[in-house]
């Protein structure tokens, strides 16, 4: 029975695990489309509200590991 939980415990990590690697790349994936859409916006509205930037400048963290 204990043999039992414990692979059910480590299956439960591992699915945990692929869920976060999930999430980390769908992240990431929104945020080269920000970076994307604010080289685009730049040179038409200077300030970073209008362009994108700030939202690039506050979740910046979230790309560093």
């Amino acid at each position: 029975m204990f043999k039992e939980i414990l692979n059910s415990f480590k299956a439960n990590t591992e699915d945990v695990e692929r869920l976060v690697n999930f999430d980390r790349e769908v992240l990431q994936l929104v945020i080269l489309s920000l970076q994307d859409l604010h080289e685009k916006l730049k040179p038409h509205h200077g300030t970073p509200q209008m362009n994108g930037g700030r939202v690039l400048e506050n979740d910046y963290r979230y790309t560093r590991q």
